[in-house]
């Protein structure tokens, strides 16, 4: 089958997955805007499909064939991975660029260019353009041949909305141009170009109406805005206020923090450095001010650099623009990261990207054309011409990107609150219409001159009381209350335990990284959830056991997100000690793990540990924090390594009159020998308490820790108003009497299947059946997605992601997905 032919599939009819966790990207709602899919069908035999119809378009069959066409003279004059990502930037097809990559160009902000949009297309345009001028085609047919180029671009590329806006501006555009319809090139609000970007976002997006809020959409729509709109009050702005002494102090900033950025990321976790920083800033800036009063540099200014460079400063003062309209806030908000080397690897990636797309592009078309004049071997012969100096701009490209990966951090960001995004776009729309405001400003001011003194004091008082009124209204309606309250959000990534706490005081506690995947998807999503709730660090870290499934991520998360003190079951001399292989499973004792040793279960059990030594971690009685002027300077090289046991508390404080603590139940000093788990039954167990609500998080522990527990503690030092499920609610963690001295009012099943990790969903009907006796509410996390946990010391809400589709036995219905008790 051809894409656009018309099948018959004979398949489930499937919901899409949902969002799954707070932050994390949901499947289903981009299925919905970005293609109007509400459905999936997952057939697994080819006889499950069978065409029926040929695709009627015309046009679309013959963009299909010279993408074919391009595709394989791409494939026969260029090597992998050069191949693929020439592939990419052309034709969009770049399924075949290597994960590693993708991440590159992800963290070095050059990501953009495997997506086709505008910028591509804004390419495109300019290589029928100078093919026409080469070819001596007057203005009105030439505006035809390239609007038709754009056409056949679009198409090959899969028409994606991005595509299709940026070749309707471009095509309105060169028609304004062309018929002399007086359209101005300025960056000002002119009407023309007012109304070109109008109508290249409205008229797409007719059709496509879900389309508005996608990322697809706001990225390219505000990069575009960003180029028209802010480039002129950027330009306006240095040559007003950045030059003379200025110049020099706003440039040994830039390099200031450049240096920083890629020598030592960790200072800007630091407050005092930050704080320092600032001030200095400041300093620095009103120094220059004086002198540029005093003793001005002549000349020294961005708009006065030799006419040679004159390009370069137009694409200086547009990539500040994209950074201020586009990717400071947009990133934050769609990627929870922001790619702090994008400033710089854009200036030589986006001119370099322009030639390797033009080049590729080209060499693909004449590669078809003489292969359809059947003069296949001529064609690539001047395909690979073409493309043996393209070979080596994909390589520089790569070599760049891979530079500035090694050289810059790829940092998390908190997600950009609503209030905080509008006061922002606020901000940036005072910047754009800078002059219409000052003018309003300046004849309210000259109309005032005019008025007496009683007109004035009226106006005045009118306008004082408007204000005061605005700010009430906006305490009453939008200020919330501030409440002490403790959350915990269980969270829902693959077949593993990771449940974010937040004490009433503020502070942010991790207990558990859930395990660790191949596409780094799971820290992913915990980094989204760690950014959705603009969550910078930990005050402590608990690695419950060593299971992968507990500590996958942890390596991960340390260097990203600073954190005070990590938490786990062992001395932390035992588990900073070098150990080979063999040695490390002697240490933990475990005799089902020896038996296995030759597993990759294993094998991510002894690397986990591994790379966490790499952070590094640093016994508690070695850490020491600095004291006086060095805490300027200081960035902590290391995290402090605690080792957790039976009556430890973890942390405490009294907020709202009642105190909250998380405690260690378990384990005991002496630890559980020859069970049939014993990492699991060894897990640190924690029960947090404020006021009169409590929960328990037993980890992983089974049967055999739980009949312990009972020797040790009564039944109501275990009781709880809400409980996670032992061991993802294993029949092997479900000990009657210990379930039945916790008590709890709602068991949280942290169960998903995941094929390779996870045990059958029958193994947990046990622990539904003993939930139903007790009579407590259940929530699968397979069916809720993440639950958020809240409580002020007395009450209870229980809200989850999604709503469960289904409700078994002793579990919640439909409309129990948010609950208070």
């Amino acid at each position: 089958c051809d894409y656009g032919d018309i099948i018959e599939v004979h398949a489930a009819l499937m919901i899409p997955m949902e969002q799954k966790n707070p932050g994390a990207f949901d499947y289903k709602e981009y299925l919905k805007s970005m293609f109007g899919v509400y459905a999936c069908m997952y057939p697994r035999q080819s006889e499950q499909v069978k065409k029926i119809g040929e695709n009627p378009g015309w046009l679309l069959k013959f963009a299909l064939v010279l993408k074919k066409k391009m595709i394989c003279i791409i494939k026969q004059t260029i090597p992998h991975p050069q191949s693929a990502f020439l592939g990419g930037v052309t034709l969009g097809t770049r399924g075949g660029v290597p994960p590693q990559m993708k991440f590159e160009f992800q963290a070095t902000g050059v990501a953009h260019v495997l997506s086709v949009s505008g910028l591509h297309a804004g390419f495109i345009a300019a290589l029928f353009f100078m093919l026409c001028l080469l070819a001596k085609i007057p203005p009105r047919p030439r505006w035809f041949v390239v609007t038709c180029g754009l056409l056949i671009f679009t198409l090959i590329t899969g028409a994606r909305p991005a595509t299709v806006r940026s070749a309707l501006m471009y095509s309105v555009m060169l028609l304004f141009n062309t018929f002399r319809l007086s359209l101005k090139t300025s960056t000002s609000l002119t009407i023309p170009v007012t109304a070109v970007f109008i109508l290249s976002g409205i008229i797409p997006d007719i059709t496509s109406p879900l389309l508005l809020p996608s990322a697809s959409f706001t990225l390219s729509y505000m990069a575009v805005w960003s180029l028209c709109y802010l480039t002129g009050p950027v330009q306006a702005f240095f040559e007003t206020y950045i030059k003379s002494w200025t110049f020099i102090v706003f440039f040994f900033w830039v390099f200031f923090f450049t240096t920083v950025a890629s020598v030592n990321f960790d200072l800007f976790y630091n407050k005092f450095f930050l704080e320092a920083v600032a001030l200095t800033l400041i300093l620095t800036f009103i120094a220059a001010g004086a002198l540029n009063k005093t003793k001005p540099l002549l000349g020294l200014a961005v708009h006065k650099m030799p006419p040679s460079l004159y390009y370069l400063v137009q694409f200086f003062y547009a990539q500040f623009a994209i950074q201020l309209g586009m990717m400071i806030p947009l990133s934050a908000l769609y990627f929870h990261r922001f790619p702090t080397a994008g400033i710089y690897a854009n200036f030589i990636a986006i001119p370099l990207i322009g030639f390797i797309v033009m080049v590729g592009f080209l060499s693909g078309l004449i590669g078809a054309f003489f292969s359809a004049l059947s003069l296949a071997p001529v064609g690539a012969l001047i395909a690979l011409y073409l493309n043996a100096g393209n070979y080596w701009l994909c390589n520089i490209f790569m070599g760049v990107a891979h530079f500035f990966f090694k050289a810059f951090r790829y940092p998390f960001m908190p997600t950009f609150k609503t209030s905080w995004m509008f006061s922002y776009y606020a901000v940036i729309l005072l910047i754009v219409c800078y002059k219409p405001v000052l003018e309003f400003f300046a004849d309210v001011r000259h109309r005032l001159r005019y008025l007496s003194r009683e007109e004035l004091f009226m106006r005045f008082s009118a306008f004082a009381a408007a204000i005061l009124l605005f700010f009430l209204l906006y305490n009453y309606k939008f200020k919330k209350e501030k409440t002490e309250n403790f959350r915990a959000i269980i969270l829902n990534i693959g077949f593993g335990n990771s449940n974010l706490l937040t004490t009433p005081d503020g502070k942010h506690v991790l207990v558990d990284t859930t395990q660790a995947d191949e596409g780094d998807f799971n820290i992913s999503n915990l980094a989204a959830a760690f950014t959705f709730y603009q969550i910078g660090g930990f005050s402590d870290l608990i690695l419950t056991n060593l299971k992968p499934e507990n500590t996958g991520n942890a390596a991960a998360i340390l260097p990203y997100f600073p954190t005070g003190k990590v938490f786990t079951a062992y001395k932390p001399e035992d588990i900073l000690k070098k150990m080979a292989f063999q040695k490390f499973l002697d240490f933990l004792g475990d005799e089902t793990l020896k038996e296995k040793w030759d597993t990759s279960y294993v094998q991510n059990l002894y690397d986990n540990v591994y790379y966490m030594r790499k952070v590094p971690l640093i016994a508690n009685k070695d850490f020491s924090e600095p004291r006086g002027a060095g805490k300027i300077f200081y960035s902590r090289k290391g995290v402090p390594l605690y080792a957790a046991k039976r009556g430890d508390i973890i942390y405490s404080s009294l907020s709202g009159g009642s105190e909250f603590m998380i405690k260690v139940l378990w384990p005991a000093e002496e630890k559980l020998a020859g069970t049939p788990d014993d990492l699991a039954n060894n897990s640190i167990v924690l029960k947090a308490t404020y006021g009169k609500f409590s929960m328990l998080m037993p980890s992983d522990i089974m049967n055999e820790a739980q009949g312990e527990m009972l020797k040790y503690y009564k039944p109501e030092e275990l009781k709880s108003d809400i409980l996670i499920a032992p061991f993802h609610g294993n029949m092997s963690a479900c000990l009657a009497e210990w379930y039945e001295a916790v008590s709890p009012k709602v068991v949280i099943i942290p169960y998903s299947y995941l094929k390779g990790w996870s045990f059958a969903e029958s193994d947990i009907n046990p622990t539904l059946e003993k939930c139903r006796e007790l009579g407590a509410k259940v929530m699968r996390l397979d069916k809720y997605g993440a639950v958020c946990v809240t409580s002020d010391g007395k009450n209870v809400t229980l809200e989850s992601v999604k709503k469960p589709i289904e409700a078994g036995a002793g579990e919640a219905s439909q409309e129990d997905s948010s609950d208070v008790f």
